[in-house]
């Protein structure tokens, strides 16, 4: 059943763990895709952070703000199809950024490299 009286809230910093996730790499090429993307325009790997990495280095500024980002797009491109117009997209704190790019006021790509590049 579809609905278009929906509203999609992001969350923010915080919401990080290790492995998270994890299965969807697996599951759905788009979503391994929008990972990959991310990690070659900032340089670091993370899927590998997610899989290997601890809870303190995904709790490290640096990693979790995009990491964030990545993760929320990575969600939303699964089931933008399934929300047709939502009524409100939002995000909480750093979440606000997904909720821009899902909104297509902010071009992923763009939000990755102007929030980001400079860790």
């Amino acid at each position: 059943m579809y609905s278009n009286k929906n509203s999609v809230v992001f969350p923010g910093q915080g919401s990080q763990y290790p492995q998270m996730l994890s299965h969807y790499f697996e599951k759905f090429l788009a979503f391994q895709e929008t990972f990959e993307l991310s990690s070659k325009l900032l340089g670091t790997n993370f899927v590998d952070l997610i899989q290997k990495g601890n809870k303190e280095e995904l709790s490290k500024t640096e990693v979790t703000q995009p990491l964030m980002l990545i993760a929320n797009v990575a969600l939303w491109n699964l089931v933008k199809e399934k929300i047709d117009k939502p009524v409100c997209l939002a995000g909480h704190s750093l979440g606000e950024y997904s909720a821009l790019v899902a909104s297509k006021v902010l071009d992923f790509k763009d939000a990755l490299i102007a929030a980001f590049s400079t860790f």
